[in-house]
């Protein structure tokens, strides 16, 4: 009995009347809602559901889901790659941003990351912008050698540029190639980053079938090649072979002539000078003609315009033979030491400190490295013989010995047939020991920088990421092989007959002989003194015409010191020169070239090219900032040591050793300006920099030896003799006798 209608209760609905329970409501259905007393139920509007009976409202969709339609019991949730923004709709995602299922927003792709299309689901659909490559799910800027110019790369797919190389498609190291045009880089992961005939770690080794020329390119071997090392080989052979018959079928008296000038020629060499010497001397008497036969001219004038004619052509001719007497063959031999010193120490600088050179001056270096006579670089040997480092470690090693035991035995021979013979014999078979002497000293000086290099390469490993160790100068081997770790024992007992034994054996001699050089050390001390005493005494004031004048007029009067001077000095020189030639040939080798107050700077010389070249292999890793650091460090100190003691007789030996060390700082400087800059090692700048470091030496050595004025003149002549017009001379006074066209010729032969 209530007092009025009850209405159904939310949740139910009905539209009947008289309606006697709240049981004869009806349950709102799914995909409704039912408030208090509703006669029927409403929808649920788009953006909301119902899911039960008796829903007496609509439940909103939950974030990242939708509803488009009316009275649904469920949302659905917006797919990956969009997002629902509000309960209505979904969004695509979009770009630079990834929607995973039911996304409210998108996310941003992370740091470097991004997507070229919109509607990205996940977070591998994020990739790397240009300029980087993925690893391990995060962008890394893309390394020096690789091209990540285009979006999406990653680590697998990352491409090389030409003249760079890495382990394999996991790798992150990128390095640089040591031979540029070995490595053609790649575009995708499957291609192979070497040239043809190339492969292996850093593309270094060479595929059967090739060689590897002085330029560090694999070329194929051929029938040429192949015959090129029989030909060398032969020649050689024939050469020896020759040699031994021509010595055995000479005159005796003949050959100890020009064995004596030989061994004088290897010694002048020891000493800085040249075997030009002696054809210097032999060019100088033949080109001294006697002018006696001038006093019987004739008397006519035409025959005595002839006589002039040819006098001036055998004045050109001896000029040409003058050019090479004018030259100081010594002098010479003195500077070319120096700069072949140079080349051995440039040509190993990029494997030693690991440098990559600009392509020009790397070329050049290649040639260079030919300095130092290293046939088994020059020949294609590996299209006989498979040849690796083991090998020519030997061969380097062991060669050099054999042929100092055969030089020494065949002294001793000579020395025995020597003591047996008499007269000319006797000099033939000394001149013979002299020149095996002289031989085994040139061949010590040429090989020492290359030998000992190769005995400390067995030293120096380069380590990769995939955790492998190779032999630097030889990547097919590996450091940890049990091969080479007998190998690195034999490069020790080698080091101490190379690197140690031969400066060993050069201060053996220089102590042995250390009162005569120490006699000579005064002597030449003497010598500095008076040409001091004579400089000082033909000093003169110039300032005016007339202090020139009078002393043209009074030199030798005003002067008694200069005279007294020029007395003594002329006294002291030929004790001087007897005293030197009274040290042995070999002593005479080791100490030429330098001044006796420094006879040990040969010395020096092997411990300069040991601390440059061969020290620096024991840093780890090579190319390591303290390796540099100690180049630069080990350059400097030995460019102070030879401005101070300025070792050479000649000064401007002095001056171009100092500008070869100069040379050697810059290119390993420039190691460090690549460092900061890459750019720049690619750059022509820096290769014309290099170049010309390195060819200046070479153009001031040669400015300063050649007589340009005798050239000059003497090309002159030659261009009036052959095709410039020829100079008329106007006939002399009938009166003119024979003796006044005599002296005529003779002052134009002088003035010539």
């Amino acid at each position: 009995g209530a007092a009025a209608p009850l209405p159904c209760i939310k949740g139910t609905y009905s539209s009947a009347t008289n309606l006697t329970a709240q049981a004869e409501c009806t349950r709102c259905p799914p995909g409704s809602s039912c408030s208090t007393g509703s006669a029927s139920p409403t929808r649920c509007a788009p953006g909301s559901y119902s899911v039960e009976h008796g829903s007496f409202e609509c439940s909103t969709c939950e974030d990242g889901a939708f509803q488009d339609s009316p009275g649904t019991t469920r949302c659905t949730l917006c797919r990956a790659g969009s997002y629902s923004p509000n309960v209505l709709s979904c969004v695509r995602c979009p770009v630079n941003e990834y929607c995973e299922q039911g996304a409210t927003i998108g996310t941003p792709c992370p740091f470097a990351l991004s997507t070229t299309l919109g509607g990205a689901s996940g977070l591998d659909d994020c990739i790397c912008k240009a300029g980087y490559y993925l690893t391990n799910r995060t962008c890394t800027a893309c390394p020096h050698g690789a091209d990540c110019s285009t979006q999406g790369t990653s680590l697998e797919t990352l491409p090389l540029k030409a003249g760079f190389w890495r382990t394999g498609n996991q790798s992150e190291d990128v390095r640089e190639c040591f031979t540029s045009d070995a490595c053609i880089g790649s575009c995708n992961a499957t291609s192979s980053v070497c040239a043809d005939g190339h492969l292996g770690p850093f593309c270094e080794r060479c595929q059967p079938d090739y060689y590897k020329t002085s330029s560090g390119r694999c070329t194929r071997c051929g029938g040429t090649d192949m015959a090129s090392v029989v030909v060398l080989s032969g020649v050689f052979l024939v050469f020896s072979l020759g040699l031994i018959r021509w010595l055995c079928t000479q005159d005796r008296e003949r050959l100890a002539k020009i064995m004596s000038a030989a061994a004088t020629g290897l010694e002048e060499v020891g000493r800085g000078g040249g075997f030009a010497d002696a054809a210097g001397a032999t060019l100088e008497s033949a080109s001294e003609t006697p002018g006696g036969a001038l006093a019987n001219a004739p008397a006519a004038a035409p025959e005595a315009v002839d006589t002039v004619q040819e006098e001036e052509s055998k004045a050109t001719t001896s000029k040409l033979k003058k050019l090479v007497i004018a030259i100081n063959w010594r002098s010479v031999g003195n500077k070319s030491k120096i700069l072949i010193s140079l080349f051995q120490v440039l040509s190993p600088l990029s494997i030693v400190y690991s440098i990559v050179f600009p392509p020009i001056f790397d070329s050049l270096l290649r040639w260079l490295n030919l300095a130092q006579f290293n046939l088994i670089d020059i020949m294609p040997l590996a299209c006989i013989y498979a040849v690796d480092y083991h090998s020519t470690l030997l061969l380097r090693t062991l060669l050099p010995i054999a042929v100092l035991f055969l030089l020494y035995c065949m002294r001793r021979w000579c020395h025995l047939k020597a003591s047996k013979a008499r007269g000319q014999d006797k000099e033939y078979y000394a001149s013979l020991a002299d020149g095996c002497v002289s031989f085994a000293f040139l061949l010590l000086f040429l090989i020492y920088p290359s030998t000992s290099q190769n005995i400390f390469y067995a030293f120096q490993c380069l380590k990769l990421d995939d955790g492998s160790s190779l032999l630097r100068i030889d990547l097919s081997i590996s450091c940890d092989s049990t091969t080479h770790k007998a190998f690195m024992v034999y490069a020790g007992l080698m080091g101490l007959a190379y690197p140690i034994g031969i400066p060993a054996l050069y201060a053996l001699i220089l102590y042995l002989f250390y009162p005569q050089l120490k006699e000579l050390m005064r002597l030449e001390r003497s010598k500095v003194v008076l040409e001091q005493q004579e400089a000082d005494a033909a000093r003169t004031e110039t300032d005016s015409h007339q202090a020139i004048v009078q002393r043209r007029q009074s030199f030798e009067l005003a002067a008694p010191e200069l005279a007294r001077a020029q007395a003594e000095y002329a006294k002291l020189e030929p004790l001087f020169e007897a005293q030197r030639d009274a040290l042995p040939d070999y002593v005479r080798k080791l100490v030429g070239g330098f001044e006796f107050r420094v006879f040990w700077f040969e010395l020096m010389e092997c411990l300069r090219k040991l601390m440059l070249i061969g020290a620096p292999v024991f840093f780890d890793p090579p190319g390591s900032v303290q390796q540099l650091l100690y180049g630069l460090v080990a350059c400097f100190i030995i460019a102070c040591a030879y401005a101070l003691w300025q070792p050479y007789v000649d000064d401007s030996d002095d001056r171009l050793a100092l500008l070869c060390q100069t040379s050697i700082f810059f290119a390993l400087l420039s190691s460090v300006v690549n460092a900061f800059d890459n750019s720049l090692r690619s750059s022509s700048s820096m290769d014309v920099l290099l170049v010309t470091c390195t060819v200046l030496p070479v153009v001031i050595a040669v400015a300063c030896e050649v007589p340009f004025g005798l050239i000059r003149e003497a090309g002159k002549r030659w261009v009036e003799r052959c095709g410039g017009p020829r100079r008329q001379r106007a006939p002399p006074p009938a009166s003119a006798s024979a003796a006044g066209i005599a002296i005529e010729v003779s002052a134009t032969s002088a003035a010539s």
